[in-house]
This record gives C-alpha cells, structure tokens and sequence, in this order.
C-alpha cells in the first residue's frame, strides 16, 4: 500500500491556510484578502477550464501525466486563450512519442474482422 502522503489528509487546505497565516512577521496581521484573491484566481481559472472541455481534456492529460497545475496556471496568465491552448497540445506532443499509423483502434476482441 502506498504511504499517505501529507496532501492526503483530511484537513490538508485548512492546515495549509493556517501555516500561511502563522508565517507573518510577529504583529503583523495575515493578509486574508490577499489569499481570498488567489483562491479565487485559481478556482476562475479551473472552472474556465472545466467549462471549455477541449481545453480540460488537454490539461487533464497533461496533470495525468505529472505536469504541475501550479505551472499550467502561470502559463495560463501570461498568454492568451487559443496562446494556452496550443501550449498544452505542444506539451502532449512532448509526452506522446508514437506515429498515428501505428495506432489500431479496437473495439472488440474480433477487431480483425471488422476492420476488413
């Protein structure tokens, strides 16, 4: 079985707000609204690209693949839309090293005869 990594636990988020909370300098207070902000930049940029499935397919690969979302994100911001999206398919082409034609699509254990 896989050792629980730190992210797994049950109040990972929580425990991270507050260590971002305790890391001020003495007397100063957290700037909340600072990390409301980017809580919520990171939750606009995830439904943006939850709502376009073109480009949730393309960042759900690369994520499955181990690219980091905190990368994808800053990408995201410096470029614009259609810049992103051809970022991601240059990414997957990195990842994926096949010829098309070596590619078969199979549907059913008889692919053979279907595919004649």
């Amino acid at each position: 079985m896989k050792e629980k990594r730190p992210e797994h636990e049950a109040y990972f988020t929580f425990n991270r707000f507050s260590e971002s909370f305790r890391t001020t300098k003495k007397g100063e207070r957290p700037d909340i609204d600072k990390l409301w902000m980017e809580v919520k930049r990171y939750f606009l940029s995830f439904e943006e690209w939850f709502r376009n499935k073109h480009c949730y397919h393309l960042v759900g690969f690369l994520v499955d693949c181990g690219a980091s979302i905190g990368l994808l994100k800053k990408e995201a911001e410096k470029i614009t839309k259609s810049a992103f999206i051809d970022f991601l398919k240059k990414e997957i082409r990195k990842q994926v090293s096949c010829d098309i034609d070596e590619l078969i699509l199979c549907y059913s254990p008889n692919f053979r005869q279907v595919y004649k």
